[in-house]
């Protein structure tokens, strides 16, 4: 497995390597170590053991009047030292083509297909036996054009196909169409109409819909800052159960130097399908689930203070989310909160520390298992530096402990350490 993934990153640099003169690429090498003293999360055998990383990062864009391609590929390889988990080589990619130029100002064809890992089950842990490989393949033409100078309109339809490496997420086909209408009442004032219809009509447990949404608002500009609204109506249709409405709000507000800090508040209340998931995030553990073929009602308020200074700087993040769930699996209402903030030693070397606190009530759980109330408090110290113009090394150490007063069973404590270097081979 070692001499696959070498092999690739080797023949994968070669073959970029003509292409570097000829426009914007970038090819990046990376390779890192972290230690884990409960690898699997369990409260009642811990397992140390070593991950060992390493891979290739290529991106590729492309900008002329016929053509926007944006396009991503990572390949990487996973080994642990005491084989806690089998060793794997994954590969994750992006590919968007969003103007495709048929008419020129008029009709495009846009074209995205993504492939990255989501966690999947009910309240689980974020291990690697928890997370599956889905792609998804998204094509079809827009239409848009200008009806006066202040006015703009636009159509789109698209074909989305979601494929899952394993067994827990089914797979699915759906079509999507939109019709936006964007008019300028001034110079700082737009108003807006959003109309949507899906039509998901393949999966493999049956459970089809379809699902029409439109939303009246507008966007107001202000003093270093904006102010945007957008309301509606959500109408699903099942094949399976009763037709159901939602309301929908999409409020954000943003405005920079405020008592010398920028801030952002947002709040959205909306149907999603959380059977699609999300991807595993890098940043923090705030990745969200996937679930079989369920939908369900969100709300989530977000509040975001920073200020920066010359050397300095910090960032105050809090939230607020209860999603409800169609099949009635678990009612998730979660808060939390978190302050990251950064130091700046000299041009190569920065330092960082986050502190995190989250806490997710899962209600009554399902009729055969309960979740309980997690509480899981996060401290991390961070650090980054240039040891050349195009090589970097950065490290971190991080503290989690998750503590449930309902059920023992899903307390934790990790401990993890780790350092990584990556190093551009052009850019």
């Amino acid at each position: 497995m070692k001499k696959f993934c070498v092999s690739i990153i080797s023949s994968l640099c070669f073959v970029a390597g003509p292409f570097v003169n000829a426009g914007e690429l970038g090819a990046t090498l990376f390779t890192g170590i972290e230690f884990s003293d409960n690898i699997t999360r369990n409260n009642t055998d811990d397992i140390d053991d070593f991950e060992l990383r390493y891979g290739a990062d290529i991106e590729y864009v492309e900008r002329s009047k016929a053509l926007t391609a944006d396009a991503n590929l990572r390949i990487e390889a996973l080994d642990y030292v005491n084989d806690t988990f089998d060793d794997e080589v994954s590969l994750t990619t992006g590919l968007g083509v969003v103007n495709l130029n048929i008419v020129e100002n008029l009709l495009d064809w846009n074209s995205s297909y993504r492939r990255e890992e989501i966690l999947v089950g009910v309240a689980v842990s974020d291990t690697r036996e928890n997370r599956e490989i889905r792609g998804v393949l998204s094509t079809g033409p827009r239409l848009s054009f200008r009806p006066t100078v202040s006015s703009s309109m636009s159509l789109s339809v698209n074909y989305i196909n979601a494929q899952n490496t394993g067994d827990f997420i089914s797979d699915s086909e759906r079509l999507d169409s939109r019709f936006d209408y964007l008019y300028g009442l001034n110079s700082l004032t737009d108003l807006s109409l959003a109309l949507e219809y899906e039509d998901l009509f393949e999966i493999s447990s049956d459970r089809t819909y379809k699902q029409f949404s439109f939303a009246l608002g507008g966007s107001r500009r202000v003093a270093r800052g904006e102010l945007s609204l957008m309301v509606g109506k959500e109408f699903l249709d099942p094949a399976q159960g009763e037709s159901e409405d939602s309301d929908y709000v999409d409020v954000t507000y943003q405005q920079e130097r405020v008592w010398q800090h920028d801030i952002e508040i947002s709040y959205v209340r909306s149907v999603s399908d959380s059977s699609v998931g999300s991807p595993v995030s890098e940043v923090n553990d705030d990745t969200e689930q996937a679930l079989d073929d369920s939908r369900s009602t969100r709300e989530d308020l977000e509040i975001l203070i920073a200020r920066e200074f010359e050397s300095f700087s910090y960032a105050f993040e809090a939230y607020a989310s209860a999603v409800e769930y169609d099949l009635g699996l678990v009612a998730e209402d979660s808060f939390g909160a978190g302050l990251d903030s950064g130091f700046n030693v000299n041009a190569d070397l920065n330092l960082g520390f986050r502190l995190a606190y989250d806490q997710t009530d899962y209600g009554a759980g399902l009729e055969s298992q309960r979740f309980g109330v997690d509480e899981t408090l996060t401290y991390e110290l961070n650090s980054g530096f240039d040891m050349a113009r195009d090589l970097s090394v950065t490290s971190f150490i991080r503290y989690e402990d998750r503590t449930n007063k309902y059920v023992d069973s899903r307390e934790s404590q990790e401990l993890r350490v780790g350092a990584s270097i990556r190093w551009e081979l052009f850019d």
